[in-house]
């Protein structure tokens, strides 16, 4: 395989400009998961009231005792990520790619992971009639 090899100097004023913007973009989506986990805890009554768990609580019955919840919108921004790679390897730059097994299996169970927590988000509608999901939106 080919190896490249790569120019860039780390002491660099540019170098340190672009870390600190990638930095301050990393900042800002933990912000939007920080936001997301607290919508989700506002609704917390209105799930109480139904008797109903939070989908996160809902996950967390599912995963082992002790094993903390990762967010998925972050593995799945890694994913695209790899993807994103992997087309311009293959069509912009014509070199080969390779993805190590460990990361194959990382996408997959992002991807599983994703389907399992739109299931679970879902349920209640798939039980109800038809009428009566559009009525109570």
């Amino acid at each position: 395989m080919a190896t490249i090899e790569s120019n860039i100097s780390a002491a660099s004023e540019t170098f340190q400009a672009n870390r600190e913007g990638m930095l301050a973009l990393i900042e800002r989506v933990r912000g939007y998961e920080e936001r997301s986990a607290a919508t989700s805890a506002k609704s917390r009554e209105r799930f109480e009231k139904r008797g109903q768990l939070l989908p996160r609580e809902r996950l967390s019955l599912l995963l082992d005792p002790g094993t903390p919840f990762l967010p998925i919108c972050s593995l799945a921004g890694l994913g695209l990520a790899m993807v994103a790679a992997w087309a311009l390897a293959r069509w912009v730059f014509e070199t080969p790619f390779g993805v190590p097994a460990s990361i194959g299996a990382l996408g997959f169970l992002v991807v599983a992971g994703t389907a399992l927590v739109g299931l679970l988000n879902s349920r209640d509608v798939v039980r109800r009639a038809p009428l009566e999901v559009l009525r109570g939106e």
